[in-house]
């Protein structure tokens, strides 16, 4: 099993133990796509995304996005250098990483 379905199936079996999904193994990408409208819905977000990482650390390929409707998708691949080395080391370390205002946020002070 490659590293990101690995991931994955860990991601939907604790879903599943939280009680957020009913069946074990349902469709994944419909799973990670309510998941991410139901947080962003919850946090009364602007975007919220689920982003998965593959052989090149400086990519990310975000699998499903959700946008209170004011925001276009941003679902596939990404170059993660302009984001700056500070959130890069978090994301790669597996941390869940808030943004309140990326427009103002200065990266490398994450």
């Amino acid at each position: 099993m490659s590293s990101l379905r690995l991931h994955r199936h860990q991601a939907l079996h604790r879903l599943h133990r939280t009680g957020w999904v009913e069946a074990e193994w349902p469709e994944a990408d419909a799973i990670i796509g309510e998941t991410v409208a139901a947080l962003g819905a919850h946090l009364g977000a602007s975007r919220v995304v689920y982003a998965e990482f593959g052989a090149d650390p400086q990519v990310s390929t975000v699998v499903a996005d959700w946008s209170d409707g004011s925001l276009p998708s941003v679902v596939g691949e990404h170059r993660l250098d302009p984001f700056g080395p500070a959130l890069l080391r978090q994301w790669q370390a597996g941390a869940t990483v808030r943004i309140d205002d990326l427009g103002a946020d200065r990266s490398d002070t994450v």
